[in-house]
This record gives structure tokens, sequence and C-alpha cells, in this order.
């Protein structure tokens, strides 16, 4: 769902516990939906990967990566969905 973009709209509400050392990651749907030549999206399973592979770098490092993964992936990154990745770590 969009957020903000439906002002009556009522979105569920939760809490999370980060520990310490626990990545929070916020992204659109433009990361996983990203398409390759034969029409495959990159999915939420490849995003996962990267993430658990290089959770312990530092977040600019692991955004290049990801940003990088998805560029190699695409097939015409130019035509794609935006691809917003947000990343924050708890110390």
């Amino acid at each position: 769902m969009v957020v903000g973009m439906f002002p009556d709209f009522v979105y569920e509400q939760s809490v999370v516990d980060l520990q310490a050392g626990d990545l929070l990651t916020a992204f659109t749907d433009g990361i996983t939906e990203s398409e390759n030549a034969q029409g495959e999206q990159f999915g939420e399973e490849r995003l996962t990967d990267l993430l658990i592979r290089n959770c312990e770098r530092p977040l600019d490092e692991i955004v290049r990566t990801i940003t990088d993964a998805i560029a190699n992936w695409a097939s015409d990154l130019d035509n794609q969905d935006d691809t917003t990745i947000l990343l924050a770590r708890r110390f």
C-alpha cells in the first residue's frame, strides 16, 4: 500500500523491538520487481540473501551492493520502477 496517498486509509501499526546490531530495511517495490531480460523479477529472496550476506558491512556499502546487483540484474534500468531503499542499524 502506498503510504500517505489515501488520507482516510487506516494502516496497521505494530512495535518491533530492535536489538543491538539489528538491521531495519525498508524498500520500494522497484527493488524486488526489477526485471531481467527474461522478465524474471529480482525478488525478495535475492534481496534477503544480499542483506544476510552483507549485514555486518557499513550501511552505505550494503546499499551500494544492492543497487549494483539490481543494475546488473535489470535488462533496462531506465524503464524500471523507482528503486529506493532505506537501511538503519541499532547500536
